[in-house]
């Protein structure tokens, strides 16, 4: 890890980008879109990666386009247009879970109560048995 993101993240978003212009070229679409808030970097990586495999695309970005700046917006979005909602996914959420390709992004700070969900895709080591620990230098 670097920092407190997963490298992973990084690789992530430019390799879904590649696919999505990839499908993009193979059904003839002008237009790719991505779900990135601006918060972070995702939309960075996910958009000059666009440009850098296909510089004429024309790129949707509804968080910054639509007047879809918030989850309680987002929300209101899909009932009105009868979009099915989770409903663990109303109101604040404690934590998100981002898989991709390449990782699994946690954040929030309730991880001590959702160790179950934390490690869904890893398997722990034999009871007595210890594991080494690799230190950065």
């Amino acid at each position: 890890m670097r920092g407190s993101i997963s490298a992973g993240t990084s690789i992530a978003r430019p390799l879904i980008a590649q696919r999505q212009i990839e499908i993009a070229e193979e059904v003839g679409a002008d237009a790719v879109a991505h779900g990135a808030t601006g918060k972070g970097n995702d939309q960075v990586r996910f958009e000059l990666s666009y440009y850098a495999l296909k510089p004429d695309i024309k790129i949707i970005a509804p968080w910054r386009e639509w007047d879809l700046t918030s989850r309680t917006r987002l929300i209101e979005f899909a009932e009105k247009h009868q979009i099915p909602i989770a409903k663990d996914k109303r109101g604040e959420a404690p934590f998100s879970v981002a898989p991709t390709c390449c990782t699994r992004r946690l954040r929030g700070n309730c991880w001590k109560t959702r160790r179950r969900r934390r490690t869904k895709w890893s398997t722990s080591a034999p009871s007595g048995r210890r594991t080494r620990r690799i230190r950065r230098r």
